[in-house]
């Protein structure tokens, strides 16, 4: 028999004496769908972390300064304060500043100031558009303008005004001087 008889009173727990009947509940199916949902929103998360860290880092090591790889007609501004680029700026074109143009006339040379020939370098202008590269829009467009600079860099132009009156006004005045 597979059960010895006991009487009741003397019946006891034995190990092994009884067959164990181990009851198990099924599992329900794993689901592989909902297991690569979660790693690939984990791995969007990381993602989303690591962007958004590096772009602090980035905003914060440049705060008041021109993203790398930035020039103005030429002249590097990258990793400059607006007032040191300016101050770059205005070094790079100082002897043309000084004496931009000479005029000849018979035995006369006469060099006017770009002032005085109505024209002017407006280099707060580029540099506050150096700046303002990588800055301003929406974070994407933000990111996409600064990967795009430090791809390919960035030159903008170094805009000069220009009155041609004044101009007309100065050459009329050095016409009577020779007349």
């Amino acid at each position: 028999p597979l059960y010895p008889a006991t009487n009741s009173a003397e019946q006891s727990y034995q190990p092994g004496a009884y067959p164990h009947t181990e009851t198990r509940r099924a599992r329900p199916p794993q689901r592989s769908g909902v297991r690569i949902v979660t790693i690939i929103c984990a791995i969007l998360a990381v993602i989303t972390l690591v962007s958004g860290a590096g772009l602090y880092y980035l905003d914060r090591s440049y705060a008041g300064k021109i993203y790398p790889n930035v020039m103005v007609h030429g002249v590097p501004v990258g990793e400059m304060t607006p007032e040191q680029a300016e101050a770059a700026l205005r070094a790079q074109y100082g002897d043309f500043l000084s004496q931009p143009a000479s005029i000849s006339y018979a035995s006369k040379t006469v060099t006017p100031s770009l002032e005085e020939l109505g024209m002017d370098f407006n280099f707060s202008y580029a540099v506050d558009q150096a700046y303002k590269a990588g800055r301003g829009h929406t974070i994407i467009d933000n990111v996409r303008e600064v990967a795009t600079i430090w791809r390919n860099g960035l030159d903008l132009p170094l805009y000069i005004s220009y009155d041609e009156q004044r101009t007309q006004a100065y050459v009329l005045g050095l016409a009577k001087q020779v007349d």
